[in-house]
Formats: structure tokens, C-alpha cells, sequence
């Protein structure tokens, strides 16, 4: 997986053509509530649909760092953005 933040968004890609990421952590800068904004796994673009976008994910603290806790899908892009 490759998982990166550009300005507010939250970029995760998981190119592997069969093992997903069951409860996937990764820092946050931000506590809050995040949402998917792009799923490539939707039916609509062809994915499986294995996702479900309307899903809020809320941080966690782990060892004082904010984390969210996703599954992270093979063959898959995210971009996720925190709401405010």
C-alpha cells in the first residue's frame, strides 16, 4: 500500500492484485471524522463495490497519535477528507 496526504485529502492505494488490508492504521494529522471522497472499488467505475462511502471513520488515539482504521481493498484508490 501507499498511503500519502496532499493539502486536506488523504490518498491511499493499494495496487496488490490480491491480498486487502483487513483494519488498516494509518496517522492522521487531525482528529475528527473523515469521509471517502473517491472510491475506485465503486460499481460505478468498474470496482466491486466492496466499500461502503457512506461511512463516517472516526480516529482513534494509539499511543497519542490519531489514527484512522480502514479496510483497505486490493486493486484499489481511496481519497478520503476530514469533515468539519
Amino acid at each position: 500500500s501507499i498511503m500519502f496526504e496532499r493539502g486536506n485529502l488523504i490518498f491511499i492505494f493499494n495496487f496488490h492484485p490480491s491480498n486487502a488490508i483487513f483494519d488498516y492504521k494509518f496517522f492522521v494529522p487531525e482528529a475528527g471524522s473523515y469521509q471517502i471522497l473517491l472510491n475506485s472499488d465503486d460499481m460505478a467505475f468498474g470496482g466491486h463495490g466492496r466499500i461502503d462511502d457512506s461511512i463516517d471513520y472516526q480516529t482513534i488515539k494509539e499511543d497519542g497519535i490519531n489514527k484512522l482504521c480502514i479496510y483497505n481493498t486490493n486493486r484499489t484508490a481511496l481519497i478520503l477528507k476530514k469533515k468539519y
